[in-house]
């Protein structure tokens, strides 16, 4: 360890003993100054205004009966709060709607081979199972056409669906 880093971790050290000094001084006052304005210490906090409140005087000769304040109790439960008094309708069974397959893009036969850039065109090579092909954007394989070329990917698209997949050809060697 340097003599700086000896210097500075002291300095620092003491930095931390100051702060901790400070903090108990400054609780030891709030808390002196606390109990001298304490009700007990012979010390009265201001007087809060009140405003008084009376009940409105019983007029003379009038009884309040409070059994004629108490709820009748219910005979029955309570029933449905929903009701809406329409009969319940039996329930109509429903014909099964046919649900369509969803057509999904199927995934792409074609395995990436190599590419070769010529005069700023790029040429792809693929395989597909025994088949190789070389194409470029525009160019057709079956249900799929090359939409563009622009490494690190190409677009494919899948025609009977008119949906595009990306194939990674990787970046310009």
């Amino acid at each position: 360890m340097s003599e700086a880093q000896r210097d500075f971790r002291g300095v620092r050290q003491y930095g931390l003993w100051v702060a901790l000094a400070l903090t108990l001084a400054a609780t030891l006052w709030m808390s002196a100054t606390e109990e001298a304005a304490s009700p007990d210490a012979g010390i009265a906090a201001p007087p809060r205004a009140k405003k008084a409140r009376t009940a409105a005087p019983m007029p003379q000769g009038i009884e309040l009966n409070m059994d004629a304040l108490r709820r009748v109790p219910l005979d029955e439960p309570p029933g449905n709060l929903f009701n809406t008094g329409i009969a319940d309708a039996e329930p109509v069974e429903m014909a099964p709607v046919p649900v369509e397959p969803v057509a999904e893009v199927p995934p792409l036969p074609f395995v990436y081979a190599g590419k070769l850039e010529e005069d700023g065109r790029y040429i792809v090579f693929l395989t597909s199972g025994g088949k190789n092909y070389s194409v470029q954007a525009g160019d057709v394989i079956d249900q799929w056409q090359v939409k563009s070329v622009r490494p690190p990917q190409m677009i494919l698209s899948y025609l009977p669906l008119k949906s595009e997949v990306p194939l990674m050809i990787g970046e310009v060697n």
